[in-house]
């Protein structure tokens, strides 16, 4: 294993992963979450984020997909866009359903949203780390 490579593509997953979501979460869809939140509504949510803890959570899921592009094989960025996108549909799949099931804190409709957007989200993120870890480069 190339533990450079992990590391760049580590590095990119958690930057995609911060502007990705900002992007999606804040921008495109943040009146569809707004209207689709669990009955705990919007009284569980900060007022102020918690940067390092943010960003802990970034490293370790960019960390996550470096590791699953490189013990997958995946260079390509067809193959990094369909591992990151499968990695990252079952990953929010399993959390949403298990929050969902024990909490008031997410809707059927809000879950389906956001499944969609991470596994989206993770794709992309997939294809550029498949891409650093010696992908489709012409010379």
């Amino acid at each position: 294993m190339n533990y450079q490579k992990l590391l760049i593509g580590a590095l990119l997953g958690a930057i995609l992963y911060y502007l990705l979501g900002w992007i999606v979460y804040q921008h495109l869809l943040q009146s569809y979450f707004n209207h689709n939140t669990g009955k705990a509504g919007h009284s569980v949510f900060r007022t102020e984020h918690l940067q390092m803890y943010r960003w802990a959570g970034f490293l370790c899921q960019g960390v996550l997909l470096s590791l699953v592009i490189q013990w997958s094989g995946s260079r390509t960025i067809v193959k990094g866009l369909l591992t990151g996108g499968v990695l990252g549909l079952l990953m929010e799949m399993g959390f949403d359903c298990q929050t969902y099931a024990t909490t008031y804190v997410i809707s059927k409709h809000g879950m389906l949203g956001n499944v969609l957007a991470f596994t989206a989200i993770s794709a992309v993120a997939g294809a550029a780390v498949a891409w650093i870890s010696g992908g489709e480069r012409k010379g």
